[in-house]
């Protein structure tokens, strides 16, 4: 709740409006923001170690292409072969992520609606008056 004042001074009253469920509605939203970092470090460090499992064949093609393609077939196709099971590994590792980010997710959520279901959030209005005969 803003409270009204000369304008720059605007601040926000702590406490002035409770939380959706009380503490647990705001630990699960703070673990949803931890778990989506953690989530896109673990990512990225999987990725990292993909490029290093496969850097010398990327390596190899870069440096390849700036030689004017003095390669083989043979070398070209192993070449090729490398850079594809990396892309490969790189799509893998991100759908996996996905995986485990939606369901990391969805087990936030079901803490966050049960955590909101006892702090008298009605999912429907209730009618308190009675129609005339």
């Amino acid at each position: 709740m803003l409270v009204k004042g000369s304008g720059a001074g605007d601040q926000e009253q702590p406490g002035s409006s409770p939380p959706l469920g009380g503490g647990d509605a705001s630990t699960v939203v703070a673990q949803a923001f931890l778990t989506m970092a953690a989530n896109g470090m673990r990512c990225w460090g999987r990725f990292v170690q993909a490029y290093g499992r496969h850097q010398s064949g990327i390596l190899r093609a870069v440096l390849a292409s700036q030689r004017g393609g003095g390669l083989t077939e043979l070398e070209a196709q192993a070449i090729a072969e490398d850079i594809r099971a990396y892309l490969r590994e790189v799509a893998d590792v991100s759908l996996q992520e996905a995986r485990l980010l939606h369901l990391e997710l969805e087990r936030l959520g079901e803490r966050l609606a049960s955590a909101t279901a006892g702090a008298g959030v009605a999912s429907a209005p209730v009618r308190r008056w009675r129609v005339k005969p």
